[in-house]
């Protein structure tokens, strides 16, 4: 599996400024899990790990 690296973007909103931490996932792990743009995913921490889950 890939390694992926967190990254921060800026989003305005209302007129604020927020900063944001995002994972990309890449295109070979949306393969194996089959997801595409538009599914829905469960998302949780266990033990310090990111679980990602189909809905």
């Amino acid at each position: 599996m890939p390694k992926i690296k967190v990254q921060q973007r800026t989003v305005k909103s209302k007129g604020k400024e927020y900063t944001q931490l995002w994972i990309g996932l890449p295109k070979t792990l949306c393969e194996a899990m089959q997801i595409k743009q538009g599914s829905e995913l469960e998302v949780f921490v266990e033990r310090g790990d990111l679980i990602l889950r189909r809905v």
